[in-house]
């Protein structure tokens, strides 16, 4: 790609039974021009997230296709991301 991509790792803290694969696709359906991936990288139980509850870390890379992204794109993205992870999955950020 000619303009360069921007990384935002993220932690949210769901339900055991919210599974990878539901957030991902929580993520996906945000249909968000600038969104070019989503990698997942762990999930994390035990102290301090509570019992029941897990961690899962990912991250988001952010690509414009007419120029750079800039630093405010990339942060009203995730914080669209965070949105909809919420309403969809009842993530909460870690």
């Amino acid at each position: 790609p000619q303009y360069p991509a921007t990384r935002r790792d993220v932690a949210v803290v769901v339900d055991e039974g919210v599974r990878w694969a539901d957030v991902e696709k929580a993520i996906r359906q945000e249909a968000l021009p600038v969104l070019e991936s989503v990698e997942f990288l762990s999930v994390y139980r035990g102290d301090p997230v509570p019992e029941g509850r897990k961690s899962l870390a990912f991250s988001l890379t952010f690509r414009r296709g007419d120029r750079t992204i800039t630093a405010a794109e990339a942060e009203e993205a995730r914080r669209a991301v965070l949105a909809a992870l919420e309403r969809r999955v009842g993530a909460v950020l870690r």
